[in-house]
This record gives C-alpha cells, sequence and structure tokens, in this order.
C-alpha cells in the first residue's frame, strides 16, 4: 500500500495521500524500516476515515478522478443534492457503495434508504455493500473500519443488511442500510440519508406518460416524510429523459444544489452546467474515450447520445403523434372511426399496398416481423381522393416459412398493387423463402437504400403530418379495453409513444413502408417487377 523512498526523499504515500518527510532509511535498520512503511500505512488509514476520496482511491488503489472528488466534496458540502452524470461514470460505485459504505464506517447507527425506480435495481447497490462489509474483497473496509461488522441477530438479506451498533443506540427499528422501490411505501420508516439512485428511466419518464407524475408524488410526499430530522440529509443521482420529469423538477427547486455533466461537443471532454470540464477518461466507469463516445454517438443517433450521455432532456416537441391526432379533442374528432370495420365493402373497392418490416429470431425479446396493408380512397365512395386506411395489421415471431405463408395469405386476400420490404437484401430473402411455395404472383419491390438509407426519424415528420391534417381515417369496429396488445393496439402505442431513437417502433416502420409504397407506384406507375413464383 505504501513505498519506502530513497534516503533522505520526501516521498508521497500514494498517488492520493500527501507528502511525508522520511528519515535517512539508510541509517535504519530492517526492523525499523517496516515500522516506517507501518506508520505510513496507518497514516494512510487515518486519512481514508476522514477523507471519503482516499478510502475511495483505497478500494481502487489509484488516485481519484477530479470529477469524482468533486462529487464526493459536492455529498460532503449540502445536505440536499442532485449529480446528474452521462452513463457509465461510476455514479452507483462512487456514491451509492462506496460512499455509503464511508458513511456507515464513521457512524455505525446511521440508517440509509436507496431507492431506485424497482426494488430490484436498489438491491444490485445494496449487495454490493453487504459483499464489501462481508467478503472485504479490497481489504479496504477492515482496514479502515474494523468495526463495521454484520449483526448476527439482525435481518441480513438482498432488501436489508444491518451492522453491529453501538450499545445503546436509540430507535434502531430501521435497517442499517434498505433497498426499495420508488414507488413503494416505507411504512413510517425513518433515514438520515435517503439516496435516490435513477427513479426515473427512458420508461418512466418517456414512454408512460403517467408514471411521470407517479414518481414525483411519490417523491415530494412519501419519501420526503421518511427524513430522520432537519438533519437528514438527499442525494439525487440520475441521467435526465425529460423536461418534466422528478429529475428536472429537483432540479428547477431552489431548496436543492445540483450538477450536470455531459459529453462535452466535440467529445474531448466531460462539462459541467456550472463551467467545470473535466478530461477523459474517467476511470472507474466504463472508461470512455473521445473514441468510444463518437462511436457510440455514430451508432445511437444524435438525439439519444444527447439525452444518455450529454444529459439534455427531451421535451414534448419531439413527439410527433399527438394523441389528439387519432382519438381526437375538443377541436377535432380524431382519425380513429368507431363503428366500422376494416373489411367494410366501400375499402375493397380502393387500391391497397403493402409494407414489410422482417424481424429476426423466433424469441419474445426480438423484434416481431409486421405486415402493414393500407388502402387509399379513390374519391368515388365516402373518403375523399387520397385519405389512407389501415385495414389489415399482421404481427408475430414467425418462422421464415411462416412469414412467406402470410404474406401470401395477405396478397391472395387483399391483392395489393405492392408489396414492398426495406431493402435488397430482405426482398431476395423473401423470395428465397417462397421458392418452394405454390405459384403466387406477387407485386415485391424493394426500397433501394443505395446512399440514401431508409431512416424512420426522417419518414416520420411527414407522416406525422399527414395524421395531422387528417389523411387518415382508422376504421375501429368497436372500442378496445385499455391494455389491449392486438396488433392495431400495438401500432396506435408505438405512434403515440413515437420519439427520436425509439426502440418499439416495428409497426411504425412497416407502416411507413407500406406508405413509401403509395409513393413508388405514384411515381413509377406500372414499374413493379412480378415475380411468379413456383
Amino acid at each position: 500500500m505504501c513505498e519506502v523512498g530513497q534516503e533522505g526523499e520526501p516521498r508521497i504515500i500514494t498517488p492520493w495521500a500527501p507528502q511525508v518527510e522520511l528519515p535517512n532509511l539508510g541509517a535504519l535498520e530492517d526492523a525499523e524500516v517496516e515500522l516506517v512503511q507501518q506508520g505510513l500505512q496507518q497514516e494512510l488509514i487515518v486519512l481514508a476515515r476522514k477523507d471519503p476520496n482516499v478510502f475511495v482511491a483505497l478500494h481502487f488503489m489509484r488516485a481519484q478522478h477530479p470529477m469524482h472528488i468533486e462529487w464526493q466534496d459536492l455529498l460532503s458540502e449540502h445536505s440536499r443534492i442532485l449529480i446528474a452524470a452521462p452513463r457509465g461514470c461510476g455514479k452507483s460505485t462512487q456514491i451509492s457503495v462506496l460512499r455509503c459504505l464511508w458513511e456507515i464506517g464513521n457512524s455505525l447507527a446511521i440508517r440509509i434508504k436507496e431507492v431506485s425506480v424497482s426494488q430490484t435495481r436498489a438491491k444490485k447497490n445494496l449487495q454490493e455493500i453487504g459483499r464489501h462489509i462481508v467478503e472485504c474483497p479490497s481489504g479496504v473496509c477492515q482496514a479502515v473500519f474494523p468495526d463495521m461488522q454484520p449483526d448476527p441477530d439482525k435481518a441480513w438479506s438482498s432488501e436489508q443488511i444491518n451492522v453491529l451498533r453501538p450499545k445503546g443506540t436509540l430507535d434502531s427499528r430501521d435497517s442499517t442500510v434498505e433497498a426499495w422501490g420508488v414507488t413503494s411505501s416505507p411504512e413510517g420508516g425513518r433515514a438520515d440519508i435517503i439516496l435516490y439512485d435513477d427513479i426515473t428511466s427512458l420508461q418512466t419518464s418517456v414512454v408512460e406518460e403517467r408514471s411521470r407524475d407517479n414518481i414525483t408524488n411519490a417523491f415530494e410526499g412519501t419519501w420526503a416524510d421518511v427524513k430522520s430530522g432537519p438533519q437528514a440529509r438527499f442525494w439525487y443521482i440520475c441521467t435526465l429523459w425529460h423536461e418534466d420529469d422528478c429529475s428536472m423538477r429537483v432540479i428547477k427547486n431552489p431548496a436543492w444544489q445540483h450538477r450536470v455533466y455531459g459529453v462535452a461537443d466535440d467529445f474531448n471532454s466531460i462539462e459541467s452546467w456550472h463551467g467545470s470540464s473535466f478530461d477523459l477518461p474517467i476511470p472507474g466507469g466504463q472508461d470512455w474515450t473521445k473514441e468510444a463516445y463518437e462511436a457510440e454517438c455514430q451508432e445511437r443517433g444524435v438525439f439519444v447520445f444527447n439525452r444518455s450521455h450529454r444529459n439534455r432532456p427531451m421535451d414534448e416537441s419531439v413527439r410527433l403523434f399527438r394523441r389528439e391526432f387519432f382519438y381526437g379533442d375538443d377541436n377535432s374528432d380524431g382519425s380513429i372511426v368507431y363503428g366500422i370495420s376494416p373489411d367494410d365493402p366501400e375499402f375493397a373497392e380502393y387500391t391497397r399496398y403493402t409494407g414489410v418490416d422482417l424481424g429476426i429470431g423466433l424469441k419474445k425479446t426480438n423484434c416481431p416481423s409486421v405486415i402493414f396493408t393500407v388502402a387509399v380512397a379513390d374519391g368515388t365512395g365516402s373518403l375523399p381522393k387520397g385519405t389512407r386506411i389501415p385495414i389489415d395489421i399482421r404481427r408475430g415471431h414467425w418462422t421464415s416459412p411462416n412469414t412467406a405463408r402470410q404474406l401470401i395469405d395477405v396478397y391472395e386476400t387483399y391483392h395489393p398493387n405492392a408489396v414492398m420490404v426495406e431493402n435488397n437484401y430482405y426482398q431476395q430473402a423473401l423470395i428465397d423463402w417462397m421458392e418452394d411455395m405454390d405459384g403466387v404472383n406477387l407485386p415485391l419491390e424493394a426500397h433501394r437504400t443505395g446512399s440514401q438509407k431508409m431512416d424512420l426519424n426522417e419518414g416520420i415528420p411527414l407522416l406525422a403530418a399527414e395524421f395531422q391534417r387528417g389523411n387518415w381515417v382508422i376504421p375501429m369496429k368497436f372500442r378496445h379495453p385499455d391494455g389491449c396488445v392486438c396488433p392495431w393496439c400495438v401500432w396506435l402505442y408505438e405512434m403515440v409513444n413515437w420519439y427520436p431513437g425509439s426502440k418499439k417502433t416495428d409497426t411504425v416502420m412497416a407502416l411507413w413502408i407500406a406508405q413509401r409504397a403509395i409513393k413508388f407506384r405514384a411515381r413509377q406507375a406500372g414499374g413493379f417487377g412480378i415475380w411468379n413464383f413456383g
């Protein structure tokens, strides 16, 4: 742990410890040199008890990064502090695990509540704290805080742990550390530190809009009442997801201090809203480099990268499909028309087009295949010319032969003027799958990507504008119950919850491919190739 320098040379004990003047070691006996080394080690242990940065550095056996030093200092200086930093920078390790260990070692009677978006998530931090106390993998906890030991008479589980407390400790009903989900009820418990570690998520802040208020209400109500008294501390670490979620409300609350960090626009450093800047890489996390950040931005897109690594939350302006486009409001009826079936005879007279988005794999976790068929009104019936009407949506995890059978059935049922797939590779795959099928004339066309790759983020604004203008009619025979997972309801859910970087967009993509088929046919009348399988 410590090194001794040459004769008369001042030596830094470790890269993070202060300089110590050493005696003339050459004049000392071996036993005396060992005593000096032991003294330096003891001094380092004393420093680790006083300074959380030294304690954390001992665990890693390297100097703390300046950004991590700033975090630890902020926790010491403020009773209410929010820290938002890029994913993979070590927030949970630095604060939810190691800082909590340091707090426990300095106050064995302390009560800490670790709160996350789910109890499962909070349990991970709790288990890591318990592992350090019981197994002491680096030897640091045992050396620095030898009295921090499990209490054999109290619970030690995945949900709570208890260390031996000093005799005479008052009100020891609450465990040393407990793991909670943010929407759970602590049932009258008390805490000296309430640590919120990612109590918001993409799902709760963006996808499930109702969860946004539920989490904020729990934070401001249930958990605010858990504090042990005016000296209680509140730590909040997070990624910023949405302009109106709980994290942003905390930032806007003058009772809280906050520091928000993000990758600089040139990818060279981590910058904070308060002007501090830190060189890369950041050790103790995922050791991101400039090149790694650039590759991540290229792969995931600027919008998603800005949210996850620059802490630039999204707002509702990027959610292009308003709920009222479909379900209506005081000013419009919306595109959904109840009481009309997609099989209405009028729609059978219209030209139809099919979009195919092929999934890969049969597991539920894989993306499904979706076949989306749209009819276009010709102006001879009750709908204006050019009105788009979804008439069939098929969605499933099918084997290749079953996908081909589904597509053939769609063609034989609706006789679409065009069947479009995303690119030439998928077009050839469909042809290969159908080679052993009965003969069928299928007007199959690929969107030839070339240098212009099919990008859902580019096509969505055009599609949203059509829904806003009322160019679409969605026939629904009856109102479906809440939580319905039929292909139609899944599609509507994906549309209303679409945002740049959305993962669940398979049905939206199939719709857009069908829309591309409509536009392609308008430009290339009679230009579809016909393959005769069999």
